[in-house]
């Protein structure tokens, strides 16, 4: 029987995201191709790999990596990125009955909400979507974040259905925002916009809530 070789190519200069979705199509012919050569078991378990994590684009208290990873053990911190046209607001109606974050969409390419991606266990997404309230003042969309150096990310992320402008934010909530935001080295200008968010003292759920950075 004749050998046969296969050759795939693609152009290089393809943003992140597109590449990702190359490779993991790549990624199966190699399965398909290489499965009768004996290397089966090495491409699946790449394949799996791929196939079995998710990105997610935190801008709120998920930004704290000690707060998520309480939360999603899976995740980790890939890289700090911006999503422009959308503004950072306080303004989500929380289960408290306080104010929690919001990336609003704006289509002003000079707003930027900074934020973290993260990688996570596709399995743990139902967790995610607990804790973020989906569909619970919470919904949820794909969009495209940019780090520093201009590489581009497919991330999910959460904004808010039901809002309130009149509400405050807990001060232990603000706190999450602000400990991820330092950890991950945001803009100081805009850690200095959540520092002067007016909060709420909640001294009982403060001690609890910081007790994940003692």
């Amino acid at each position: 029987m004749r050998e046969m070789n296969l050759v795939l190519i693609f152009p290089l200069d393809l943003p992140s995201f597109a590449i990702s979705a190359v490779l993991r199509e790549m990624l199966f012919l190699l399965v398909c191709f290489s499965e009768r050569k004996g290397l089966y078991p090495v491409w699946q378990t790449i394949l799996e790999g791929m196939m079995n994590t998710m990105l997610y684009f935190a801008y709120g208290s998920n930004m704290s990596t000690r707060r998520l990873v309480a939360r999603v053990p899976s995740a980790k911190a890939v890289s700090v990125a911006m999503l422009s046209g959308h503004s950072l607001e306080f303004h989500k109606i929380g289960k408290d009955g306080s104010a929690k974050c919001d990336a609003v969409y704006t289509d002003d390419l000079n707003d930027v909400v900074h934020g973290v991606v993260f990688e996570m266990a596709l399995s743990e997404k139902p967790t995610l979507d607990k804790i973020e309230g989906l569909g619970n003042g919470y919904a949820e969309k794909d969009v495209i974040v940019l780090s520093e150096s201009g590489e581009a990310f497919e991330a999910v992320t959460y904004y808010a259905t039901s809002i309130d402008a009149s509400l405050e934010p807990c001060d232990w909530y603000v706190e999450h925002v602000l400990r991820g935001a330092r950890e991950h080295g945001l803009p100081p200008d805009y850690i200095n916009r959540i520092e002067a968010i007016e909060s709420i003292p909640d001294p009982d759920n403060y001690e609890v809530e910081m007790a994940i950075y003692q």
